[in-house]
């Protein structure tokens, strides 16, 4: 599944391309989820750097998400906008970053040809690091979130939701503030966004490309897990996975 043509290119502008792109590279990725990823990423509107950032406990309750078959009460992700990240790799991330921010990007200004654009900054902890996203949201870093003609395939509770989709990718500057490395949150088969939203939703079914999706939304910040496994379906849900840790890589010494 391409996520450009699920979700709206403007609601997930805060997920794709990259600030100085040619020294960044990728880390602790099968082939398998780094390809699919690039082409998500591709079919975006307009290439930009998100240092998307963070990490919330979330409580394991008894919800479990339904995989797209109906079967199970959604899981639903909530959080506060403040997230807590523990380094896994704690030591190199400290001996060199001085900086994470990530930037959301909001409606365009047809006039000028921009995007409304918001920087955050994290705080530096003993373990990492923690980030607080404002909330609400103001309307003007909100976009549609849903293509209508992707709407045959999957059932969304309400298809004029408007929302902002940062996927948890932390870009990383040193004292000098140059760029030295990013931070991620997932695994190698699954990668984490939060997503911003003006009010609930769900979103259950699978799409065209074959890909589940038991997404339960609440208004306000939320967790979206994508699931890639090496075999079978891919899926959306947002029932936490486990398993996922916060990992810095260090560009030190890559061309």
């Amino acid at each position: 599944m391409i996520k450009g043509k699920f979700f709206n290119s403007e609601a997930v502008a805060n997920m794709g391309g990259a600030k100085e792109a040619d020294t960044i590279s990728k880390n602790g990725r099968n082939s398998k989820s780094q390809t699919s990823r690039g082409n998500f990423f591709r079919v975006l509107f307009f290439t930009i750097l998100v240092s998307g950032v963070m990490f919330c406990s979330c409580d394991d309750n008894e919800n479990n998400g339904n995989n797209g078959n109906g079967d199970d009460e959604l899981a639903t992700s909530t959080f506060d906008g403040t997230i807590i990240a523990k380094v896994d790799n704690f030591s190199e991330f400290n001996s060199v970053v001085r900086k994470v921010v990530v930037t959301l990007y909001g409606q365009k200004n047809e006039d000028e040809g921009t995007y409304e654009k918001l920087e955050i900054f994290g705080n530096l902890t003993n373990d990492g690091f923690t980030i607080t996203f404002p909330q609400p949201l103001d309307d003007k870093y909100l976009n549609y979130l849903l293509d209508e003609w992707e709407f045959s395939t999957v059932t969304v509770s309400d298809v004029n939701v408007k929302a902002n989709l940062v996927e948890l990718y932390l870009v990383c500057y040193d004292s000098d503030d140059n760029l030295v490395g990013d931070v991620e949150f997932g695994n190698d088969e699954v990668y984490v966004e939060i997503a911003y939203l003006e009010k609930d939703v769900t979103i259950t079914g699978q799409d065209r490309w074959g890909v589940f999706h038991s997404i339960s939304w609440k208004k306000g910040w939320n967790f979206l897990y994508w699931i890639e496994p090496e075999r079978g379906n891919s899926e959306t849900t947002t029932k936490d996975p486990g398993g996922l840790k916060w990992y810095f890589d260090w560009y030190q010494g890559e061309d």
